[in-house]
């Protein structure tokens, strides 16, 4: 009896009903796994780029020599403060500054808590655009976290690879910005390899207008900007 009178109370208003899906609970983790923290509900990203690993830590190399004068720098600051905002504490940071010389914010990787998340913050509105780049001391001062890391892995029998990617805004021709994207990416390539990385562990792309073009598949929806990201991937053999 309910069933019909529901039916023709539904028929009458067909706009009256939600009818929301429910996932499936997860099935309870096992073993040593059911002690990994989860991923983040909300993924942080920088420039598109998903920083998703439970502790992942970042070195940000922001470039505040003159050519970021005005619009540049403001976005990159716009983006780096979105960035470091939605990074939970289990997130570890650093952020380099560089023109001729190197600016550091901690000096160290230093936990995403958030006093140290507004503290950083206010240290980026005070940065200014002077001088020349200097990339080479910047790339360097980053890498060696990643040293260790490649050292880790080795000895863990897992293979870690760094994945490098550059961007160019929308400004000119996408063949063109295409083109100074993967410059960008390459000119960090040849510091990483000046400071004793093997070619075989590195791996490059560039993007434009949220496109990735390289040898795989992966499309990153990525923000307009002129930047260049490198993450190292480790993975099992």
């Amino acid at each position: 009896m309910f069933d019909r009178q529901f039916r023709a109370w539904f028929d009458a208003n067909p706009d009256a009903l939600c009818v929301a899906a429910v996932a499936p609970e997860p099935a309870p983790r096992q073993g040593a796994d059911r002690y990994r923290l989860a991923e983040p509900a909300h993924v942080p990203r920088y420039y598109g780029i998903p920083i998703q690993r439970p502790h992942s830590r970042v070195v940000f190399c922001l470039d505040v020599s003159q050519s970021m004068y005005g619009r540049g720098i403001e976005q990159a600051r716009g983006e780096l403060t979105r960035t470091l905002s939605a990074f939970p504490s289990s997130y570890a940071f650093e952020i380099i500054a560089f023109n001729e010389h190197l600016r550091a914010f901690a000096g160290e990787l230093v936990p995403a808590h958030p006093v140290v998340k507004a503290r950083a913050i206010q240290w980026l509105r005070a940065l200014e655009t002077i001088s020349y780049t200097n990339l080479y001391d910047a790339v360097e001062t980053a890498f060696a976290d990643l040293e260790e890391l490649f050292r880790a892995a080795d000895r863990a029998g897992k293979e870690a690879v760094v994945e490098i990617l550059g961007s160019a805004d929308s400004q000119g021709s996408q063949d063109h910005n295409l083109d100074l994207a993967r410059r960008r990416a390459l000119g960090v390539q040849s510091v990483l390899v000046a400071l004793g990385l093997s070619d075989n562990r590195l791996r490059v792309s560039a993007e434009v207008h949220g496109q990735v073009s390289h040898q795989g598949d992966t499309i990153w929806d990525a923000t307009y900007s002129r930047s260049v990201s490198f993450r190292a991937v480790v993975t099992e053999p």
